[in-house]
């Protein structure tokens, strides 16, 4: 919220991969990655995995009643690319899930990433090598 209200945000998405944005002013956005950065590795405890679990589950199932146009994307792209996966499965997986099994994906995929920087503004040559 304050990096918001001084000009400035970070945001994580998982749609191709982890894709992490950066935007805003420039002075301070090493300071606010770091701070991301960290923020990404996570304890979890049962209870909230569990619960997180429970609310992937219904959100999934209350996807499938939701109005036809607004099945229409997300259907859509499970037809159009390799990422389309049944419900059922979605919801089979995540049900035998454990804590230990998001920690392990987290840690792999910080060590085992391909980064890519699309940058532009005020930035440096040094500035998107200290980036990336």
């Amino acid at each position: 919220t304050e990096a918001s209200v001084a000009g400035m945000n970070l945001g994580l998405s998982s749609k191709n991969g982890m894709e992490l944005s950066l935007g805003g002013f420039s002075d301070k956005q090493m300071l606010l990655l770091d701070k991301g950065l960290e923020a990404i590795k996570v304890n979890v405890d049962d209870l909230s995995f569990q619960q997180a679990i429970d609310r992937f589950v219904r959100g999934t199932n209350n996807s499938e009643k939701r109005f036809p146009y607004s099945q229409l994307f997300s259907n859509l792209n499970s037809v159009i690319t390799q990422y389309g996966v049944e419900n059922d499965k979605l919801i089979e997986v995540a049900k035998a899930l454990t804590p230990k099994d998001l920690v392990e994906f987290i840690n792999h995929s910080l060590k085992h990433n391909n980064v890519r920087v699309f940058a532009f503004g005020n930035y440096s040559k040094e500035n998107i090598t200290e980036i990336a």
